[in-house]
């Protein structure tokens, strides 16, 4: 899997993988997919309520290659529903990378069990989920910390840079 960041696309998990997009433009990177996905807290399903597929997944995608950039992996829930989407898109597997800044082992060996050929790169390895499905110890709501406070002035720089459209 070389990476050359203008032909890969980085799917952004939203809200916490729009932190991973300044650095990515800054690396390269030049295409983003915009995936809006939230968990049901009690049953741990999957939601999505927002989604910006980039021109270059219309088409035949068996070479595109996709890095999904979300910095909380925890059950994994949500990484498998993007995976699920990128395959119906034609993406190969083994042309998908997983990049995390956390992530908990029930999660990771959910995502390895569901698509063996996908791999992920973790920056840190917790110890467990909790009943919740939060990793523990972890670090809270990355989201929530990352934006807390974000204004029209912040967003702004990202649709000049392309990384966000105008919608």
């Amino acid at each position: 899997f070389e990476l050359f960041p203008s032909e890969t696309i980085l799917l952004l998990a939203w809200r916490a993988g729009l932190a991973f997009a300044g650095a990515a433009r800054d690396l390269g990177f030049e295409q983003f997919y915009h995936l809006g996905a939230r968990r049901d807290e009690q049953t741990l399903a999957i939601k999505f309520y927002y989604e910006e597929i980039p021109a270059a997944l219309q088409g035949d995608n068996s070479s595109r290659k996709v890095v999904i950039a979300d910095p909380m992996l925890a059950t994994g829930n949500t990484i498998i529903s993007e995976i699920t989407r990128l395959e119906k898109l034609g993406v190969k597997l083994e042309n998908i990378r997983v990049v995390s800044v956390r992530s908990a082992p029930e999660g990771v060996d959910h995502i390895i069990n569901a698509f063996p050929g996908v791999r992920i790169l973790a920056g840190s390895h917790d110890e467990c989920l909790n009943a919740y499905g939060y990793i523990v110890p972890g670090l809270g709501d990355f989201g929530d910390l990352y934006f807390a406070g974000l204004t029209l002035e912040d967003v702004t720089p990202w649709q000049s840079q392309g990384i966000l459209s105008a919608q």
